[in-house]
């Protein structure tokens, strides 16, 4: 398979945004996180900086690793949201909304780092190939 369609990427998705399922109709609208995402990569390594002893050794807090995801998605990472509703109510997005859902639900969060980390949402499905790869957690099936 050509190099390029398989590991290259539509750089308009990765920076201004693609729309990936994560369950129950939700979709949400995210930006690349990775090496691509320069402000993203620029503040994480800023972030974890004083932490670096503790990942090392495994003994840092959880909750700190959650804050700072928080923190790193809410500010470079996470546009938007589809499906999202409370009490059957259309909930709006806003960066806000998605703090309160992540720090209430840890497994909502781990589901939008896992949506912008994987490279096939970047990629245009126009490769039969690539349509085959099998999908990621994201994935609605």
């Amino acid at each position: 398979m050509d190099f390029k369609k398989l590991f290259g990427t539509n750089k308009s998705k990765e920076h201004e945004g693609a729309w990936v399922p994560i369950g129950g109709g939700v979709e949400v609208k995210v930006k690349r996180a990775g090496m691509g995402n320069k402000p993203f990569e620029f503040e994480r390594s800023k972030m974890f900086r004083p932490f670096h002893k503790q990942i090392q050794s495994g003994t840092i807090d959880p909750d700190i690793l959650r804050d700072i995801n928080i923190a790193l998605f809410s500010r470079h990472i996470i546009v938007d949201w589809k499906g999202v509703t409370e009490d059957g109510v259309k909930v709006p997005f806003s960066v806000e909304k998605f703090k309160e859902y992540a720090n209430l639900c840890p497994d909502f969060l781990h589901e939008v780092i896992v949506a912008a980390s994987e490279q096939q949402n970047f990629q245009d499905a126009e490769d039969e190939e690539l349509i085959k790869k099998p999908a990621g957690s994201t994935a609605i099936g």
